[in-house]
């Protein structure tokens, strides 16, 4: 009995130790990913600095001000909203942390100053405008982030193939321009792959445009599981695909072409028996 008991605590002490690295791990995953999106440049990263030099200084300025000016108090806190939701308006949930921050060192400072019964209507009014600027923040950085998303993902339909889900060819001679470029400039190698599908007209004719789309759904996730993350799988037209892919010298390209080719070919004959029996007992 005790020792049921035992592993029983122990269970749910692992579970709970697992539940808290889940979230832990997820934490860090929500936080690098809004830095990545933020601050993947310079500018980002300097403009970000300033605004918060500025908002922080606004605050230092409002805790070593006399007791008496509280008209300026009153003007610097203006100031210093209105920094915060532009914060959270170009950084989003990074922004609004930032701006968490600050407004919750100013409500700390704020108790400080405004200690006695004699200032206590100051005290309501200071907090209440730190509140208000707060909750502004909230939903600027709720409409902020849902305009990025929203931007993002017209962004994927430009570049993208609807039914696939591969890069369509604008994308491809965009970044394939680009590529060689890069590779003239680094001095490296760079491969292309072209690939279809062979019989897909007939294909396509006899069981059906569905079943043609089918096969190249899974002919992309076919490509995508082969091929390395960052090569750049395109949809160049009808079944016809391209496979972009970077290298530092000429033999590695061909070993891992020879090594998508030989994959390729030993699994797209699966893919279409698969389909056929699929449409087969459909019909």
């Amino acid at each position: 009995m005790g020792l049921n008991m035992d592993n029983t605590v122990k269970n749910l002490d692992e579970k709970l130790n697992l539940t808290c690295n889940e979230n832990q791990d997820s934490s860090k995953r929500v936080f690098k990913r809004l830095i990545e999106q933020y601050l993947n440049t310079v500018f980002g990263k300097v403009e970000l600095i300033i605004y918060f030099l500025f908002a922080f200084t606004l605050s230092i300025a409002q805790l070593l001000s006399p007791d008496t000016q509280h008209n300026f108090r009153g003007f610097v806190t203006n100031i210093q909203s209105s920094i915060l939701i532009v914060i959270a308006f170009r950084f989003g949930y990074l922004g609004l942390m930032v701006a968490g921050f600050i407004i919750s060192f100013d409500i700390m400072a704020m108790l400080i100053i405004y200690n006695s019964v004699e200032m206590m209507s100051w005290a309501v009014l200071g907090l209440s405008l730190k509140i208000s600027t707060g909750i502004i923040a909230v939903f600027v950085a709720i409409l902020s982030y849902r305009q990025d998303v929203q931007k993002k993902k017209l962004e994927m339909l430009a570049i993208t193939d609807e039914l696939t889900g591969a890069y369509n060819q604008r994308f491809f001679h965009n970044v394939l321009n680009e590529k060689i470029q890069n590779a003239k400039k680094d001095e490296c190698s760079l491969g292309l792959i072209m690939l279809d599908i062979d019989d897909f007209k007939m294909y396509n004719d006899i069981y059906g445009h569905s079943f043609g789309d089918m096969i190249l759904k899974e002919t992309v996730m076919l490509l995508k599981n082969i091929a390395d993350e960052e090569a750049c799988i395109c949809r160049y037209g009808g079944d016809e695909f391209a496979i972009i892919m970077s290298g530092a010298n000429l033999e590695c390209l061909e070993r891992e072409a020879k090594r998508i080719q030989n994959d390729f070919e030993q699994k797209k004959l699966y893919i279409i028996i698969v389909f056929y029996m699929t449409n087969s007992h459909c019909l």
